[in-house]
């Protein structure tokens, strides 16, 4: 097998970032970039490793190693697509073995196959019928077509780039009731800045508490990315995925943001929620509605007490910049799994469109969601306003 230069490489390389499939997603571009000349380079790579050289001290500050394994699976992905695609006929690949950070560099054994097998083809292609190829077309068509979602399609068109943030709980390490050290939490403090105001301003709290080096997410986080990545992936899409604790409203600015996570944390998405309504806003466990058609307000409270049934709070907003909202609010997991589920389901969103939306494709909208043992069992659409 012949063996590439450096510099062959390097330009293998090169013509894949410049390609079609890459220009939308520059992460994934800085990512392939630093593995391929760390793998030249015969650099040593770990998780720690790539963290620190694409994220830097960020990466320290959020603890965000599984955010490095996402990047590295959508990255695989995307070179899939793009040897599929744009760079089917070219003569070497780029691959990245399951559990491994390296870059191989594989000769394309499919054009040596296609040129061998050439004129066999070629006898075969011209044999076939126009009645075959009409059928083949539909039957292509039929699979290969996605009809349009209007609630999701901008994120897909608006050559930005979408960052899943998940509402995790900030924690403290402190003695807890039993006389031990453990992991603590107040919905008030939600941050490293709020830990350290509230230290300020009681100075008895310095005392044996310190920032707990990692934060706690239930089990909606795993189930609604799962989810998303389904409909991401059926339309060769992906996204990044960070904590609400670790998010900065330049992530809001900059990029589309989708979010899955409770209400109880005081989040940025919280007050972004707040700033972009007009007729709806959370406040003190409260959903506030006032709807303007009917002369009247009302206040839902969010603190239900059991695990039987609980609200649901889906906005779907525009940002600033060009970019799109997409917000799941619930305090505990059925009420965000459940509704992620359903906007993520084709079928259903265009059901709900249809019945409620229409062709907009802004609105909030209130669901009390029942069930047992935090699994829904039954979705009800409460109130919705598509009036933001």
């Amino acid at each position: 097998m012949k063996e590439l230069s450096k510099e062959e490489k390097i330009q293998i390389l090169q013509d894949i970032l410049d390609s079609r499939e890459f220009s939308k997603s520059p992460s994934s571009k800085n990512l392939l970039r630093f593995l391929t000349e760390a793998t030249i380079s015969k650099k040593q790579l770990k998780e720690t490793t790539i963290g620190m050289e694409i994220f830097g001290k960020r990466f320290i500050d959020q603890n965000n190693s599984s955010s490095i394994r996402v990047n590295i699976y959508n990255l695989r992905k995307k070179l899939e697509k793009y040897y599929e695609n744009e760079g089917k006929n070219r003569p070497w690949k780029l691959t990245i073995d399951k559990g491994q950070y390296y870059i191989s560099f594989l000769q394309n054994k499919t054009i040596n196959n296609k040129r061998k097998d050439y004129k066999v083809l070629y006898k075969v292609a011209i044999s076939v019928s126009l009645s075959l190829l009409m059928i083949l077309g539909l039957i292509l068509f039929k699979f290969l077509y996605h009809k349009p979602i209007v609630l999701w399609d901008s994120f897909f068109n608006n050559n930005k780039e979408t960052t899943l943030v998940v509402g995790d709980f900030f924690g403290f390490m402190a003695k807890t009731k039993t006389g031990r050290v453990g992991w603590n939490r107040d919905y008030q403090i939600n941050s490293l800045n709020d830990f350290y105001s509230f230290q300020k301003e009681n100075p008895e709290f310095r005392k044996d508490v310190i920032p707990a080096n990692y934060s706690y997410v239930t089990e909606m986080g795993s189930i609604a990315v799962y989810h998303l990545t389904k409909l991401f992936y059926s339309r060769d899409q992906s996204f990044s995925i960070r904590f609400s604790t670790k998010s900065t409203y330049n992530d809001i600015k900059e990029h589309n943001s989708v979010y899955i996570g409770p209400t109880k944390n005081h989040n940025k998405f919280i007050q972004y929620f707040n700033e972009r309504n007009s007729f709806f806003s959370i406040q003190d466990r409260e959903l506030r509605y006032k709807n303007v058609a009917k002369n009247k307000d009302t206040i839902f409270d969010l603190d239900i007490k059991g695990t039987a049934s609980e609200y649901a709070i889906v906005s779907r907003l525009k940002g600033t910049n060009g970019t799109e909202q997409f917000l799941f609010f619930s305090d505990h997991d059925m009420g965000v799994i459940a509704t992620v589920e359903l906007f993520c389901d084709e079928k259903k969103a265009e059901r709900f469109i249809t019945q409620y939306v229409k062709d907009l494709d802004t609105f909030t909208a209130l669901f009390m969601v029942n069930g047992k043992e935090r699994t829904n069992l039954d979705l009800n659409l409460i109130v919705i306003d598509s009036s933001n």
